[in-house]
């Protein structure tokens, strides 16, 4: 029986009880690298089903591509006002294949693009 436990609590994720499923997949990106980040491994690593994981969020009134959205605008701000890294450094970190795709998404988020949010900052 111990050793059971010894073997589920090594299992489970390092959540705390009562966190929000968004909080806990924000410690799921915090962990995993943006370009390897899908709702299948999460969803694995909360032990959910991806189906009752997508339900979940929707009654928060969110999804995972909006959390995840979220989560790479922050990195995307964060990069372009605390550092110098070019774009092209900064849409591999955060999972898009080339600065044009990283600078559409960063339009869409925030109705601006990187480089004026970079001369803003």
């Amino acid at each position: 029986m111990k050793l059971c436990q010894q073997h589920l609590d090594q299992q489970l994720p390092a959540i705390k009880v009562g966190d929000s499923i968004s909080t806990q997949i924000e410690q799921y990106f915090t962990r995993t690298p943006s370009f390897k980040a899908n709702i299948h491994d999460c969803a694995q690593e909360l032990n959910v089903s991806t189906r009752h994981l997508n339900r979940i969020l929707s009654n928060e009134g969110t999804s995972f591509k909006t959390l995840l959205d979220q989560f790479r605008q922050n990195l995307a701000e964060r990069y372009l006002s605390q550092t110098g890294m070019k774009l092209e450094e900064i849409a591999e970190r955060i999972g898009y294949s080339d600065a044009a795709s990283f600078s559409h998404a960063f339009k869409r988020w925030t109705g601006i693009s990187p480089r004026k949010f970079r001369i803003n900052a």
